[in-house]
């Protein structure tokens, strides 16, 4: 009969295995099954977002954003503003920046 141990740890950059409570020493020439978890944390998310392409960065961007918005709302000063547009109040000025 096999006998069974669980032990936590973290495999470090260099490919060490940085062992979390009391130290063991490892089996050597023996079979063994490693299971893992995987990080699903912010670091895990950036770099996800490092293989899409510009215009998919670009919709996780509006999702966040309209995520955002669902979540808090408009601040007073962003409502005023919709105020105003709807009112017609916003005017664009061309002349800003020409010379």
């Amino acid at each position: 009969m096999a006998q069974m141990q669980a032990h936590q740890a973290y495999v470090q950059a260099d490919g060490r295995l940085s062992l979390i409570n009391s130290p063991i020493r490892l089996p050597r020439n023996k079979m063994i099954t490693v299971l893992w978890e995987e990080d699903t944390t912010a670091e895990a998310e950036k770099t996800e977002q490092k293989n899409l392409t510009p215009q998919q960065q670009a919709v996780m961007k509006f999702m966040e954003a309209t995520e955002k918005i669902n979540n808090e709302g408009f601040d007073d000063e962003t409502l005023k503003s919709f105020e105003k547009w709807d009112n017609g109040d916003f005017r664009l000025n061309l002349e800003v920046g020409l010379s």
